[in-house]
C-alpha cells in the first residue's frame, strides 16, 4: 500500500483513468496479443489500497488486477501486474507453457529466453549473438561473449 506521502497524478482515475490494468497490465496483454493471438474472452478483478496523505487525489485508480484470458486460437493466458508490490522492480514477465515445453523472457534479461523441456531442466539461451537480425544495434561481441541487455537499452534504438 502506498500511504507514505503524497500520490502523483497518474494514481487519479480522473486524470490517469485506470491504474496498474491500464498502465502495466496494457503492455503484458498487448506484447501476448503480438506473441500468440488476440483476446477472444476475459475475466479480470482489480484492487485498490493506495491512500493520499495529501488527501488531493480522492479517486484513486486500481494498484493492482490480475485476469485470466482464453486467446482466439484457443490458449488460455493469464496476465497481473501491481504498482504496489514494492520488492520488485519493473520486472514484467512472459512464460509459454505447451506439452513439449516452456519458454519464459524477463524484461530486465533482454537478450535471453529461459527454455525448460521435459526431464533437462531449465537452460538459458542468449539470442543477441553475431548473424542475430539486431547484432548491429547491441554493444559489439567479442572476447568476453555477449553484454547483456537490459530495460535501459529500449530507448537507445535509432528511429
Amino acid at each position: 500500500m502506498l500511504t507514505g506521502g503524497p500520490l502523483n497524478w497518474r494514481f487519479s482515475k480522473a486524470q490517469a483513468g485506470l491504474g496498474a490494468l491500464g498502465d502495466l497490465g496494457s503492455h503484458h496483454i498487448d506484447q501476448a496479443r503480438f506473441l500468440v493471438g488476440e483476446v477472444a474472452e476475459v475475466a479480470a478483478m482489480t484492487g485498490t489500497w493506495s491512500k493520499d496523505s495529501s488527501n488531493q487525489i480522492l479517486d484513486v485508480n486500481d494498484d493492482a488486477f490480475v485476469c485470466a484470458a482464453r486467446l482466439e486460437n484457443g490458449a488460455t493466458a493469464a496476465f497481473e501486474a501491481t504498482r504496489v508490490a514494492g520488492a520488485h522492480n519493473l520486472g514484467g514477465f512472459i512464460e509459454f507453457d505447451g506439452t513439449r515445453g516452456s519458454v519464459a523472457f524477463h524484461m530486465e534479461r533482454l537478450n535471453e529466453l529461459v527454455i525448460y523441456e521435459p526431464k533437462r531442466g531449465p537452460r538459458v539461451q542468449m539470442v543477441t549473438q553475431a548473424g542475430h537480425p539486431y547484432s548491429d544495434f547491441w554493444l559489439p561481441m567479442g572476447i568476453q561473449g555477449q553484454h547483456p541487455l537490459g530495460w535501459n537499452e529500449c530507448f537507445a534504438h535509432p528511429g
